[in-house]
């Protein structure tokens, strides 16, 4: 297995930054630059960089404790639709 080195994220990440600027409308740069920060354990920087991209989706929301409010309840408060199989 191959890896990485600390320094190559940097340059991935330098790059991809410098395309950003140059080019920011250009989701590939963003996706480019989103991937390097994850890979250099950078999540925060690398979701913003992801959601300039428009890859952030809302895929699941689990919510657990209700014992005295219905779930109806709070799936209105949220705006929320529970999802069917």
């Amino acid at each position: 297995m191959t890896s990485c080195s600390s320094t190559a994220y940097t340059e991935a990440i330098a790059t991809a930054t410098e395309a950003t600027r140059r080019a920011p409308e250009s989701a590939t740069a963003w996706r480019v630059l989103a991937t390097g920060l994850f890979l250099a354990d950078r999540p925060e920087p690398a979701l913003a960089a992801w959601n300039e991209a428009g890859d952030l989706r809302l895929d699941t929301v689990k919510i657990d404790g209700l014992r005295r409010t219905r779930y109806w309840a709070v799936e209105q408060m949220v705006a929320c639709r529970q999802a069917r199989s």
